[in-house]
């Protein structure tokens, strides 16, 4: 089923200068109530002026009444008042809130391969968070040059042990890479779609790091592997994160790299959107 929300102009975290929350609590969706608030602040009329007002209002919600980040949250529940003027006003904010929980219900409705999330894995929280505009206009490929794996015990372990080496011993701020592909068939969560990786000088910010977990300089990654990347690929359209006619390279298009092995990047020429030209 195909869904074609109409949804307000939404300005997201990054956009406004949203601080980071070091204890994210994912929940189910849909959701069943909606609670209304007001900030009891100064009101605003410009985006420079309303961003000023909410970074303010996270800051004090973290520093003085000690949440994990902003408090508020969708919730419904609605009591309509008697007067026309006020009853017209409150199903104006309805459709709007409404319209955002269609927007939220039809991205994670996307049709998306198995992604296990940073926390499911066992990585840590990033060091430092560079949040980049979405849709991003290109994909690189690369391959981890570490052993493979076939379960999710094997791929959380190497992943965890990626993100240590690249902290401890490269300086980043996290693993490097948007996205990794297991031989079991599972795309794993790097820096996501959000977040700007470190998989690539020049192509961070407006571009998604996906690595195969292995070695393929002379063999391909296994079959589940290579469909996994591929639905991954086609989620990233669905769900807004990467552009319709995005361009996808291997890394060694790009940098001064061997990677993602001669052999994968032989079979990537075949894929859509693949470009001979940087």
């Amino acid at each position: 089923m195909n869904f074609t929300p109409d949804c307000p102009e939404i300005k997201w975290r990054h956009q406004w200068g949203s601080k980071t929350t070091d204890n994210v609590i994912y929940r189910p969706i849909p959701i069943k109530r909606v609670v209304f608030h007001h900030t009891v602040t100064p009101e605003c009329s410009k985006f420079e002026q309303c961003s000023k007002f909410v970074q303010d209002i996270q800051q004090f919600h973290v520093n003085k009444k000690k949440f994990k980040d902003i408090g508020y949250k969708f919730r419904f529940k609605l009591k309509l008042q008697t007067t026309t003027t006020t009853t017209t006003m409150l199903f104006k904010i309805v459709y709007r809130f409404l319209a955002i929980a269609c927007f939220t219900y039809v991205v994670s409705g996307a049709d998306c391969p198995r992604i296990k999330l940073k926390r499911q894995w066992g990585g840590k929280l990033s060091k430092d968070i560079d949040f980049r505009p979405l849709p991003v206009k290109y994909v690189i490929v690369h391959h981890t040059v570490t052993p493979e794996c076939s379960d999710f015990l094997q791929c959380a372990q190497l992943l965890q042990n990626m993100q240590h080496f690249g902290i401890t011993e490269q300086g980043l701020d996290d693993i490097a890479y948007n996205f990794l592909i297991g031989g079991d068939g599972l795309v794993y969560e790097g820096t996501g779609w959000h977040v700007a990786g470190s998989h690539t000088y020049g192509y961070n910010r407006n571009g998604t790091g996906i690595a195969f977990i292995g070695d393929f300089s002379a063999k391909l990654p296994s079959s589940k592997a290579l469909g996994a990347a591929k639905h991954l690929l086609k989620c990233g359209v669905e769900n807004g994160a990467l552009d319709a006619n995005y361009e996808l390279y291997a890394a060694s298009q790009v940098i001064s790299t061997q990677s993602p092995g001669l052999i994968l990047y032989n079979e990537i020429q075949e894929w859509d959107h693949w470009s001979p030209n940087p």
